[in-house]
């Protein structure tokens, strides 16, 4: 097993692959942190609207 992971990172091949792999990691970890961080400012806006909505149906028509 060994022998066949060298040999796989000794090829013009696997070092591309290899390139690729980090490429998809680093952007996967980009959009989650990105989708992490809109979530909570969405979530704060829905929060403050249902906060209004709530606060106009207390005070009645």
């Amino acid at each position: 097993m060994k022998m066949i992971f060298i040999k796989f990172m000794r090829e013009e091949a696997g070092a591309s692959s290899v390139e690729y792999a980090i490429l998809a990691a680093i952007i996967s970890i980009a959009a989650i942190a990105t989708i992490a961080i809109i979530g909570r400012d969405v979530d704060a806006r829905f929060a403050e609207t249902l906060r209004l909505i709530e606060q106009g149906q207390q005070s009645g028509p």
